[in-house]
């Protein structure tokens, strides 16, 4: 049986402004960048359209002499944060306390072409859209959700000081839990972009979470206690909808996998060691890493003691779908793998850096990845199905977002 909890919507301090900024924000303009030099004037027009993909890149970026890899300056020298579209900047913002901006790859987030940062200051959240002031809010956050739409701003945020976290509208709190561990993060191999936060078929937003004694799912800030058989601390992973839950726990016989009407056990030729789950054209697939230490994946409802659909090898791998398949990027030990379904390694770097799931994307049948080398005569440039394009900045590159640009 369903709980339902009342959560009465509590109205915080919050600033939605687009001025009164503290800081000025350097901008380009395409005219004004050819073969790296700037020319033009700021008041050109950009240039037609055309029908290729756009490729945006977040990078943080060094003065141009000093070597960030050594950071001899132990972090007193400050990068400014630089927004790219196919390789030509648009802006740079600067980072630091007063300009409420990180160089920490973690809080930048690449939203249809838009760079949006997060900053947790002393006892406030500073959510910023490409350097403009967007949201601030008077609590120390860790965003582990965003979903921007029109009728509003949704942040699913951990606080930096205590084990609660809270569930906002424009800074306005809608849910707040003093204890729980939520599923999924912007990092997890079995989210998009929008990180815990899921916006199901009908615009509910949901998201879900276990504490020591139950497991919840919200939908749209209404509480729901998840029905199971299994203590909460033996649930590996959680989705859910408005519709119910789906999750995978480790019983006592074997890994199960739970939808609203049916149990259904995972192939039981390997020791699931860690799973995650995640929905694709409406069905429910897993992430998992086998007892030889390769990352399996495939839909979860299979003929039962049926292989896995696809593996990789390596694990903590992230994987995305192409239209011909699933990619699996890797940066495990300081070096990057790009397999593909099918055909195995298609890429590999050794003495790299690689700063999660937010370096990869893929577009159609085809897979873009920030590449940041270790050497020092070596730029950061976006690999993309064998071709490298070089970015000529001095720091490193934190994030990825594709779009398509059609003619009119």
């Amino acid at each position: 049986m369903k709980t339902f909890l009342e959560v009465p919507l509590v109205c915080l301090f919050a600033v939605i402004a687009f001025s009164c900024e503290k800081f000025s924000i350097t901008r380009y303009y395409r005219s004004q960048i050819i073969d790296g030099q700037r020319h033009g004037s700021p008041d050109d027009p950009p240039g037609p359209p055309s029908p290729d993909t756009i490729v945006y890149v977040s990078a943080v970026v060094m003065p141009e002499n000093y070597d960030w890899k050594r950071d001899t300056a132990f972090g007193a020298v400050k990068g400014e944060v630089m927004l790219l579209e196919n390789g030509i900047p648009l802006f740079t913002l600067p980072t630091g306390p007063q300009a409420e901006i990180d160089t920490d790859p973690l809080t930048h987030h690449l939203i249809d072409g838009h760079l949006y940062t997060e900053y947790a200051g002393t006892n406030e959240t500073v959510i910023r859209k490409d350097g403009e002031l967007l949201l601030r809010y008077p609590v120390a956050e860790v965003l582990k959700g965003l979903i921007i739409r029109e009728d509003g701003i949704y942040t699913l945020g951990r606080e930096v000081d205590g084990n609660g976290f809270s569930y906002r509208k424009n800074g306005e709190l809608l849910l707040h839990q003093s204890e729980g561990v939520i599923f999924g993060d912007f990092q997890d191999p079995s989210c998009g972009p929008s990180g815990a936060l899921v916006s199901d078929y009908e615009d509910y937003i949901c998201f879900a979470f276990k504490t020591p004694a139950n497991c919840y799912r919200s939908v749209d800030a209404q509480l729901y206690q998840v029905k199971m058989t299994v203590a909460p601390a033996r649930v590996k992973d959680m989705v859910v909808h408005m519709l119910g839950a789906y999750f995978v726990a480790d019983y006592t016989s074997a890994m199960m996998a739970t939808t609203p009407s049916r149990h259904m056990p995972f192939p039981t030729m390997y020791k699931w060691n860690d799973v995650k789950v995640f929905f694709e054209d409406d069905t429910m697939w897993y992430i998992g890493e086998n007892s030889i230490g390769n990352t399996v994946c495939g839909p979860i409802e299979r003929p039962s003691g049926s292989n896995p659909d696809v593996e990789f090898v390596g694990c903590n791998n992230y994987l995305f779908r192409g239209s011909g398949g699933m990619f699996a990027v890797s940066g495990n030990n300081g070096a990057l793998m790009v397999q593909k379904e099918g055909q195995g390694i298609i890429y590999e770097r050794d003495s790299t850096y690689v700063f999660g799931k937010s370096c990869a994307a893929s577009l159609g049948n085809s897979l873009y990845v920030l590449v940041n080398p270790k050497e020092d005569a070596c730029k950061p440039y976006v690999w993309h199905d064998g071709e490298k394009m070089a970015l000529n900045v001095n720091g490193y590159l934190t994030g990825i977002s594709l779009d398509v640009s059609l003619p009119n």
